[in-house]
């Protein structure tokens, strides 16, 4: 998966504050980061909105870590394959074709 400019600017940013002595954990200074950037793109979305966002991100890259295996990605976030299918038909996901 490629990194959106926002995403390396975000990282950059981390890593400038890691040297500037920022003591918070990368994970949570990225974070910040990244709902700051995407604040900056426009209206904020509804709680709602940004939540389905950040968890079809989040599952789309596990499953892009698992090869789009389904059984091992539930595994890894702790959720039933079932419930995976149909949380990928919800946000709109279809198993890549193989090429």
């Amino acid at each position: 998966m490629q990194a959106s400019e926002a995403q390396k600017e975000a990282v950059r940013d981390v890593q400038s504050d890691n040297r500037n002595g920022q003591s918070d954990s990368f994970d949570d200074q990225l974070y910040r980061h990244l709902i700051a950037l995407i604040c900056r793109e426009g209206q904020p979305d509804s709680l709602k909105r940004a939540r389905d966002r950040f968890e079809a991100n989040y599952i789309r890259h596990i499953l892009e870590l698992h090869a789009w295996r389904i059984n091992e990605t539930a595994d890894a976030l702790g959720i039933n394959r079932v419930h995976l299918w149909k949380r990928m038909k919800q946000l709109g996901f279809h198993k890549r074709s193989e090429s």
